[in-house]
């Protein structure tokens, strides 16, 4: 394992990456992402997340808050597992949530 990041077999299945200055666009790539389950990015200068996140099937947890967030991308929706949305203390976020997010946290509140 390597700081924050904690494997199972050859698969990633936690990244908590809080708090260590990460910056610019978070894009992910790479098969071992698959079974991520916890990904955590608090406290960061994060400006954008890639729409490629939608990908992360397995996700349940996900901690964007703390950073400087423009939107949110609409593939969040597609993140069917995911009971945990922290998106609070983001300055440069504006406008409405996509509806696909709205929807898949509704859904998930029950």
């Amino acid at each position: 394992d390597w700081f924050g990041v904690q494997c199972t077999n050859d698969d990633v299945v936690e990244l908590k990456l809080a708090n260590n200055n990460v910056s610019g666009t978070v894009a992910l790539s790479g098969d071992c992402l698959g079974k991520l389950n916890i990904f955590d990015l608090s406290q960061n200068l994060i400006q954008k997340i890639d729409s490629n996140i939608g990908l992360l099937e397995n996700l349940s947890v996900l901690d964007l808050s703390g950073n400087l967030l423009q939107n949110i991308p609409s593939e969040l929706g597609l993140l069917t597992k995911l009971s945990f949305l922290w998106l609070h203390e983001n300055p440069n976020l504006a406008g409405r949530i996509p509806s696909e997010v709205a929807d898949l946290m509704m859904r998930n509140d029950k």
